[in-house]
């Protein structure tokens, strides 16, 4: 619709006076741009200060005034609130954690409030990690340390409320730290952290998979055992339900899984293998196939006590849904791929077929 510039210049007359209007109700412009309180509850900012302020789902123009005021970001919070009003911005300040620097003018902090330029950590988990190595990199990327995120980890009622509260007990969080990139506050702690990703966790595996994973007469612990192996196992895509199958058909006649993947886990229980040859040490020796561990699924019957790493949920889903076949036996090709085998004599063949190569 063309409107007339009467009409223009009256809707503008109108916020020109609801302006005005504004900064007499609380004083004089200059009072408003350049107010100063008698007192503040915590002292000013000083010179090289980074002040960290959490802004909640909620939070009024109000109570962020107030907050930011308290913290010494602002001067004065009826001229945070007027500018704010101003600007049209009460409904528009973005939540999360921000970080300012001493001497922002009053209008730039409200423009990094509106921007949502938010002093968050973004921290990525690639899937097929084990738990130590998730907290390796979460402390790295953030003020927490691995100790205060393994103290979380261990807390009994961390898992309260989540899938992972249904565990066996007794077994650690291994596998139900999502693999996933997280935006972490500076102000969060090792169990904000934790309940972060155990929700993410939650949020991948909704209802619908649940009652899939009941119809196929499995528990979401054994479903995720046998999926962080397929991670660890699986280079190509196409490949993970072929490999899930050869899993589930060994388990179902009680064969040892013998996979590499959980020798490599329970290595990586000694700090002193870590230090050596890092998580996962890259060539097994025949000794190491032997190592006494319930995780070595070449000495131990049925599955290991935990997943012994994160899958990502493209494995969860071919461990769930995996193919169907008659192999047991696979074998890497050298090239990220694998030969499969129904028998040992037809995996025997395949074995010297990828040696002499």
């Amino acid at each position: 619709m063309i409107r007339s510039g009467a009409w223009l210049l009256s809707t503008a007359l109108v916020l020109a006076v609801g302006a005005v209007a504004v900064l007499l109700s609380l004083g004089s412009p200059d009072a408003v741009l350049n107010d100063v309180p008698a007192f503040r509850p915590e002292r000013p900012a000083q010179a090289g200060d980074i002040v960290l302020v959490e802004i909640p789902t909620g939070a009024t123009a109000e109570q962020i005034a107030d907050e930011l005021f308290r913290r010494g970001v602002i001067t004065s919070t009826r001229q945070f609130q007027t500018l704010v009003g101003l600007l049209g911005y009460e409904d528009r300040l973005v939540i999360g954690t921000y970080d300012f620097e001493p001497g922002l003018l009053t209008i730039d902090v409200i423009e990094r409030i509106r921007s949502g330029v938010t002093s968050e950590l973004v921290v990525t988990i690639p899937e097929g990690l084990q738990a130590a190595e998730i907290f390796d990199r979460i402390a790295q990327a953030t003020p927490l340390t691995v100790a205060q995120l393994q103290t979380a980890a261990a807390d009994p009622s961390i898992a309260v409320g989540t899938l992972a509260g249904n565990r066996p007990q007794g077994v650690s969080l291994e596998g139900y730290l999502f693999p996933s990139t997280y935006v972490i506050s500076r102000l969060a702690d090792g169990e904000d952290v934790i309940r972060q990703m155990l929700q993410r966790f939650d949020a991948q595996f909704p209802p619908a998979l649940q009652t899939e994973l009941t119809v196929s007469g499995r528990d979401l612990h054994t479903l995720l055992i046998v999926a962080s192996i397929v991670e660890r196992e699986a280079v190509l895509p196409t490949e993970r339900q072929v490999i899930a199958s050869v899993f589930w058909n060994r388990i179902r006649v009680d064969q040892r899984l013998e996979a590499d993947p959980t020798v490599q886990y329970a290595l990586a229980q000694d700090p002193t293998s870590v230090a050596v040859f890092g998580a996962w040490k890259s060539l097994l020796t025949s000794q190491d196939l032997q190592i006494v561990s319930p995780w070595n699924t070449y000495v131990t019957d049925g599955l290991p006590p935990t997943p012994i790493a994160s899958p990502g949920l493209e494995s969860i889903l071919a461990t769930l849904r995996p193919a169907e076949t008659t192999f047991f036996f696979f074998v890497a090709r050298g090239d990220g791929g694998h030969l499969f085998a129904d028998t040992f004599a037809e995996h025997s063949d395949n074995v010297d077929r990828v040696r002499g190569q």
